[in-house]
Formats: C-alpha cells, sequence, structure tokens
C-alpha cells in the first residue's frame, strides 16, 4: 500500500511541475505598459528637463523649447502604480520624480511633475506655465 502512494504522490508532484509554468503569470504579462507623457512648454523660454531614478541616478530628457512639447517614453506598472523610463539596455527604471527648470541651473531652478496626479488621474499631458520663481507644470 505504501508503494502506491509513493507512486500517486510523485506522479502528483511532477504533473504539479509541469502545470506550474502554465499557471504562474509570465513575465510579460507583468511587464509594465505604456504610459506617454507629453510636457508642453508655455514658459515662453525653453526648459531642461531631468528625471531623477534614486539618489544617485538620472536621466537628462533634454531641453524643451519655448512653445513646443516633450514626448516621454513613460510606461507603468499596473501593480504598484509607478512610472518608470527605459534605460540605455530598454529595461524599465523606476522614477522618483521629474522636473524641468532654466537650462544651465534646471536644479535650482526647478518646478516638479506630479507623477502621482498624473497617474492617478490617467493623464498623459503636463503643461509648464509662468516664468522664474512663478513657473510651474501642471
Amino acid at each position: 500500500m505504501r508503494a502506491i502512494i509513493d507512486r500517486l504522490v510523485s506522479r502528483l508532484l511532477i504533473a504539479a511541475a509541469v502545470a506550474l509554468p502554465i499557471a504562474t503569470p509570465s513575465l510579460a504579462a507583468q511587464a509594465p505598459g505604456p504610459f506617454p507623457v507629453t510636457i508642453d512648454n508655455e514658459t515662453g523660454s525653453a526648459l531642461a528637463c531631468y528625471a531623477l531614478a534614486g539618489h544617485w541616478y538620472g536621466f537628462d530628457l533634454g531641453t524643451v523649447p519655448a512653445g513646443r512639447p516633450m514626448r516621454l517614453p513613460l510606461s507603468l506598472q499596473e501593480a504598484d502604480r509607478t512610472l518608470s523610463l527605459p534605460n540605455s539596455l530598454g529595461q524599465p527604471v523606476p522614477l522618483q520624480m521629474i522636473y524641468c527648470g532654466t537650462p544651465g541651473n534646471a536644479w535650482d531652478s526647478r518646478t516638479v511633475l506630479d507623477l502621482q496626479t498624473l497617474v492617478i488621474h490617467d493623464r498623459h499631458r503636463a503643461i509648464c506655465t509662468g516664468a522664474g520663481a512663478l513657473r510651474f507644470c501642471r
């Protein structure tokens, strides 16, 4: 009787091992989905924009000329609602902040895009207006 039970358990374990990859969500299903964001520069002067992905890692997103848009190829991880940007290898890097400011002095003159608001309200556009200390992006 013990031999029959051992064979049955063995077959069940093998069947479970074969079925596990089918029942487990694929990595593709867990990959972030596209969430492109456009920054419209209505400030009257150029804006230098950057993304911070950690205390030591950032992206230079480029300069947005006055009156022009910049499209960012962001993606959204649905599980935790995190926005990310692909690195040089195409891998998503979660973002902490996107900010824009005066070229050459962007950090000190920065206005921060509210990433949570973009995600919560499913907004794919941020409009930057104003000038100097009164500049903001909404």
